[in-house]
This record gives structure tokens, sequence and C-alpha cells, in this order.
């Protein structure tokens, strides 16, 4: 009898200690991403938060941090910037946006990489992150090449 038990303890501990290493391991893996454009899925909704697949874990992305008039669906592919990385007692949370100034910068250094030179800092503080409006440090590009639909 105190065979059985002490397996079924020694077995818990163990699969314990796979899920901390597992959390530990996503944790490192997205606290080197912050600052970075990911591409997810929406999962679900939660009050008015998104949670976005990320593949190996899921994020949230705040009613703040949304774009007033875009709208998603469950399944909608979606672009989000990564503004933080937190271990809390369900596990890592990543926090995502698609309002914040560094998110643009970052689609502009990705799509106009060769024809424009975009500095970070100088710049983030003067662009326009909400669609529909003209962004001062590109007035030439629409906003609808930048943003585009939330399903692209």
């Amino acid at each position: 009898m105190f065979g059985r038990i002490a397996a079924q303890a020694a077995k818990q501990n163990i699969v314990q200690r796979v899920r901390d290493a597992e959390r530990e391991i996503i944790y490192n893996e997205f606290k080197g991403r912050e600052g970075q454009l990911v591409n997810g899925i929406v999962q679900r909704f939660e009050k008015r938060n998104i949670i976005v697949n990320l593949g190996r874990t899921d994020a949230i992305l705040p009613e703040k941090e949304q774009v007033p008039r875009e709208r998603y669906r469950q399944g909608d592919r979606i672009r989000a910037y990564i503004v933080s990385v937190e271990i809390t007692s369900r596990g890592p949370q990543i926090v995502l946006s698609r309002t914040h100034p560094g998110m643009l910068t970052k689609l502009l250094s990705r799509k106009f990489r060769k024809s424009m030179k975009v500095s970070s800092k100088s710049k983030a503080r003067r662009v326009s992150p909400e669609a529909g409006r003209k962004s001062p440090s590109c007035p030439m590009i629409p906003t609808s090449i930048l943003w585009g639909p939330a399903s692209a």
C-alpha cells in the first residue's frame, strides 16, 4: 500500500517539475522578445480582453491596447507588439499591444527597410498608432498599407 502511494507522490512531483520547467522555458523565450512583433490567432474573448494563441502559449491583448475601431473574430490572424512578459502564479503572462508606438516603428522597418531609415527612438514618439490617422513620420504612405485589416 505504501509503495503505490509513494509512486503516485513521485509521479505528481515529476509532473509538477516538468510543468515548471516548461513555464520557465516559455518565459525565457518570450522575455527576450519584448519589443518585437509576433503573429498569433485570436483564440477567445475574456470580458473585453482578447486571448491570442502564439503557438506554444497564449497572450493577452487588453482592451486599452486595442485599436478602437478594429473588430476581431475567433480564428482571425493578428500581428501585435510584445509589451511585457511577467511570471505569475499561473505561468508566464505575455501582454500584447496594437497601439504601442513601437509597433508602427517595427512595421515600418520591416516593410520599408531598404527605402526608409526609421530611428526607433526619435520617431517612435511622433507616430500615430491609431488606424485611420495620418502618421507624421511618413505622410506619403497611406495608413491602410501600414495597418491593413486585422485579419491580414
